[in-house]
């Protein structure tokens, strides 16, 4: 568009000049007609001038045209360009229009990502401090494992006293019940060894 108007205004510069031109020859014509040309020969020059300059308006017109022509194709152009920019701004407001959800949806995922990231830092925190009590509920268990470990042995090691015990307890009842065998057994001879002096002492007294 600027050159064209460019254009625009050179050709009126070089019309402007060619007038000048024009009205400094008339005068120079009649000048010198008035003193060195006969009539007819200034006629004919003067129409060869006319002829010329208007052959060169002409030019100018045609030239005027065509760079009016280029106008409008330009200014046709630039209202094409206008519509295809406004389209292409139509296309992003409406893309932006398409990707307010997206963005929406994406911000509450961020949002549940933060959530989840706090809670999974709350979580690791409550796992580490479940990992320290089994830690210490394990060191607990080991001490009462080992106090039961000496608490079997010493069991084990009474026990064995117990089993001792119960078999010199079982033995000298062996022997008590020997013991009260054979005691009862020298009564009964007593007893018979008894009886029969007693009988034999009777017989004697008759």
């Amino acid at each position: 568009m600027e050159e064209t108007s460019g254009d625009l205004k050179q050709a009126e510069l070089k019309k402007e000049t060619l007038f000048k031109a024009y009205d400094q020859l008339q005068s120079q014509l009649s000048s010198f007609l008035s003193f060195t040309l006969p009539w007819k020969d200034l006629e004919d020059h003067l129409d060869g001038i006319r002829r010329s300059l208007e052959r060169r308006s002409e030019e100018l017109d045609n030239g005027e045209r065509s760079l009016a022509e280029r106008a409008r194709e330009v200014a046709s152009r630039e209202d094409g360009l206008q519509s295809a920019w406004q389209r292409v701004e139509e296309e992003v407001r409406r893309k932006k229009m398409d990707l307010r959800p997206v963005e929406e949806r994406l911000e509450k995922c961020r949002g549940e990502h933060r959530e989840e990231k706090s809670q999974l830092v709350v979580k690791h925190d409550a796992l580490r401090e479940c990992i320290s009590l089994i830690k210490d509920k394990e060191e607990e268990l080991s001490d009462l494992k080992h106090a039961t470990d000496e608490c079997r042995t010493d069991y084990d090691s009474k026990k064995e006293e117990v089993e001792l015990l119960r078999q010199e307890f079982e033995l000298k009842e062996k022997k008590a019940g020997l013991m009260q065998s054979l005691l009862e057994e020298i009564a009964r001879q007593l007893e018979v060894k008894v009886g029969g002096g007693v009988w034999f002492g009777e017989g004697l007294s008759r």
